[in-house]
């Protein structure tokens, strides 16, 4: 064992660290156990000697995993200068892993820090309650086809303007006629290419001939 190894364990010894890590730990515990009867983004912690998970959900009837508040957590922590993780499969944990030099008294700074980070959380219930609830949404959700039709033909009856005149297919047939009896001139080098004429009507797309 080199030199340095031997330091740490010699100070590890000679200022009880281990002693303090555990009732430290208890100490930490006890809090953050308040903090989960308090708020209802924390599920559930869980821990032994200073390493705590803290598990952060929707709400604690559903127990859905709340990434995005853990990711809030952690960068708001962070802002007050106290490290934290967001870990597991659903990226909703909370790792506390301290040194073994913890105090109680950073473990009450620990707590208290997180207790206002966690206050002061800009999600707002109503879009908490959304999320939640999308299920039942989906579920609840039926489309009457009649319904619909009956509201289409009533927004197309308010546009009379789109629709043409009864009589304007006819017209349009007439004029065509008319127009194929005239007599053509024939080609002729000199003359301009012939522009296609159109009829248009309210509502109708130009007709080229």
């Amino acid at each position: 064992m080199d030199a340095v190894g031997c330091a740490v364990l010699d100070i590890i010894q000679r200022e009880q660290l281990m002693n303090s890590a555990a009732s430290v730990g208890d100490f930490l515990k006890e809090q953050l156990l308040l903090l989960k009867k308090k708020h209802e983004y924390i599920g559930d912690v869980r821990g032994k000697g200073l390493m705590f998970g803290i598990e952060i959900v929707w709400n604690k009837q559903s127990k859905k995993p709340a990434r995005e508040i853990a990711e809030q957590i952690v960068y708001r922590m962070k802002a007050e200068n106290i490290i934290l993780a967001n870990e597991g499969d659903d990226r909703n944990i909370l790792m506390i892993i301290p040194p073994m030099c913890f105090s109680q008294d950073n473990a009450a700074l620990v707590a208290n820090k997180l207790d206002k980070v966690i206050t002061e959380l800009p999600v707002q219930k109503a879009v908490k309650d959304i999320v939640l609830d999308l299920p039942n949404l989906k579920k609840n959700i039926s489309l009457d086809t009649s319904i619909l039709q009956t509201k289409a033909k009533k927004l197309y009856e308010t546009f009379p303007a789109n629709e043409p005149d009864d009589d304007s297919g006819n017209r349009y047939e007439e004029e065509k006629e008319e127009e194929m009896e005239k007599p053509q001139p024939g080609p002729s080098s000199d003359s301009p290419p012939r522009k296609p004429s159109f009829v248009a009507s309210k509502g109708w797309f130009a007709k080229f001939q």
